[in-house]
């Protein structure tokens, strides 16, 4: 079964616990009162956080120290510095354990991130412990079939009834997760890296 968290208007400050088990400190950027949405589905052996903030905030701290973690920009008005590397909506990052960030999120930007195990990924031929994080262009098309179960899942999931989540097999749909993230991380194609 799922669990989920829903959180509506808060503030930036309570914002540490966004990414479960993430360490990150926000500071907002942009002038405005901060209103911000989170939302959080432990679904089987993962975690999908979302977000949404209409300001624009500056993030420091550091990802999940025992998952991997795959981000990606849903939308987003203006582009994100992550790292120094530039980051469009749609773009793909997956980051190895505990990996220290710094990034710009402009204002009016939704975001998810799901963490996996390392070692669901190893039981498939995929070592990404010891790899770089990575980034996936939006234009490459060996990330779109993860990429469009990601965002699908993040859309219905926010658009559900409580009660309708319940039909949903979070076991399965995180082992295809994982399957579809392991393809693309073995596809032959050049990410960039950080």
């Amino acid at each position: 079964m799922f669990r989920i968290g829903r959180w509506q208007c808060i503030d930036s400050g309570l914002l540490n616990g966004a990414v479960k088990g993430a360490s990150f400190h926000r500071t907002q950027t942009s002038k405005g009162v901060f209103c911000g949405s989170l939302f959080r589905a432990e679904i089987g052996r993962g975690v999908l956080d979302s977000g949404f903030y209409n300001r624009a905030l500056l993030t420091e701290g550091q990802f999940p120290k025992d998952t991997i973690t795959v981000g990606m920009f849903l939308n987003a008005k203006n582009k994100t510095i992550f790292n120094g590397v530039s980051f469009e909506p749609g773009d793909l990052l997956v980051t190895k354990m505990g990996t220290e960030t710094l990034y710009a999120m402009p204002a009016e930007t939704r975001w998810v991130a799901f963490q996996i195990k390392s070692e669901d990924l190893r039981m498939l031929g995929v070592d990404f412990v010891n790899a770089e994080n990575e980034i996936y262009k939006k234009r490459s098309l060996s990330h779109y079939p993860f990429t469009t179960i990601l965002s699908s899942l993040v859309n219905r999931l926010h658009e559900s009834e409580d009660h309708q989540i319940r039909s949903f097999a979070p076991d399965m749909i995180y082992n295809h997760l994982v399957e579809n993230l392991a393809y693309l991380l073995t596809r032959e194609q050049e990410p960039t890296t950080l």
